[in-house]
């Protein structure tokens, strides 16, 4: 079981390939008990100085977030999470980020 300051750790030791689906057993602190949520490989593309940039996706029952990664580095670059209910949007990104839907 992991918690839910582990979930970078976690997609960044993904293996990478797109259509990888991985059920992740994460603790939850509100009501103390195991959730079975995905993380998802969606894409790969390529950066501006040609390494590879991979979209992973975190899904629970309350958010999303999408997750840009350095291929090489393996270095979250940005994340979008959205909240299943109110639709509300929240991005973090390094500040030399660059937003990409």
């Amino acid at each position: 079981m992991f918690a839910f300051n582990e979930l970078e750790t976690l997609v960044r030791s993904l293996r990478y390939r797109v259509g990888q689906r991985v059920v992740v057993p994460l603790f939850s602190e509100g009501d103390h008990a195991l959730e079975h949520d995905t993380l998802s490989v969606l894409s790969r593309t390529t950066q501006d100085d040609g390494a590879p940039l991979w979209t992973i996706e975190f899904a629970d029952p309350v958010i999303t977030t999408r997750y840009r990664v350095d291929g090489r580095s393996r270095e979250v670059l940005d994340a979008v999470t959205r909240q299943r209910r109110s639709g509300l949007t929240f991005w973090l990104a390094r500040p030399d980020s660059t937003h990409v839907d």
